[in-house]
């Protein structure tokens, strides 16, 4: 992606306290018009984190750097109305949603509505964010570790050796406190995230496409093959030819011929 922020590398800041890949991968649950589409296309799409399912994104994160700048009697006006508009066209940040928890029924209902799939990826997700400022980490839920990873990325970019490159690399490390820090009503999904910051919009790496509700800016990461483990579909009827379904799809794809297919394992009513 060419307008992402090209030199440094996120991985110091991103390694804080940073959970272990969990043994069974990470799971990503989607439609299966969007299994279709990763597949077919070795491609992830990174949503930029204003236009996610949580309304709060983004202006929750900024909230907590207030809230650490308070904690230093350092009176300013409101860091959040600064910040925020910068963060939908400067530092812009693109997320892939991931989750620890597997076959879980409110992430089916929220992400897929039951009828879709779960994508379990390998940990060999992480060799796709190995380029510039590009990273793979879990979110953090409480308020008390949000403050300390905002102190903590706010003493690293003060560091002689991280403003080498100018302000702009350091205060898009400073986001990063921001893009991983989510309000704690969502802690159930344990969400771990891909992150991309984009400088600047440009046609060339930013496109859009059609939400329910709006349109939702995005990047991509193109990888063949995609690390991908194991696809599960939802608890939806007709189960059996939904799964026949994603093997001939994959039967059909290059490289995931031998990609594990299975059911879940939750039961439900037809709605």
């Amino acid at each position: 992606m060419s307008d992402s922020v090209s030199k440094g590398s996120f991985a110091p800041l991103l390694s804080y306290r940073k959970r272990q890949f969990p043994e069974s991968g990470l799971h990503h649950y989607t439609s299966f018009d969007a299994v279709k589409e990763i597949l077919v296309s070795h491609t992830l799409h990174l949503t930029h984190a204003a236009f996610t399912s949580d309304p709060t994104e983004l202006r929750y994160g900024l909230q907590i750097i207030d809230e650490m700048r308070r904690n230093k009697s350092v009176k300013d006006v409101s860091l959040t109305e600064k910040l925020l508009p910068l963060m939908y066209y400067h530092f812009q940040p693109y997320v892939f949603c991931l989750s620890e928890s597997e076959d879980l029924l409110t992430q089916w209902e929220m992400y897929s509505g039951r009828n879709g799939c779960c994508i379990t990826f390998d940990d060999g997700i992480t060799a796709l964010t190995s380029s510039g400022y590009e990273g793979l980490r879990s979110v953090i839920y409480k308020e008390e570790e949000q403050l300390k990873y905002a102190k903590y990325l706010n003493h690293e970019r003060h560091k002689p050796e991280h403003r080498t490159q100018g302000n702009v690399d350091v205060n898009a490390w400073f986001m990063l406190s921001v893009v991983f820090s989510k309000n704690p009503v969502f802690s159930h999904e344990n969400e771990w995230r891909i992150v991309n910051i984009v400088q600047q919009e440009s046609r060339d790496s930013v496109s859009c496409k059609s939400g329910s509700r709006f349109l939702k800016p995005y990047v991509r990461i193109c990888h063949k093959p995609l690390p991908v483990k194991k696809i599960t579909v939802g608890p939806a009827d007709e189960q059996d030819r939904l799964v026949q379904s994603i093997k001939h799809l994959t039967k059909m794809t290059e490289s995931y011929e031998n990609v594990v297919i299975r059911k879940s394992a939750i039961e439900v009513s037809p709605s």
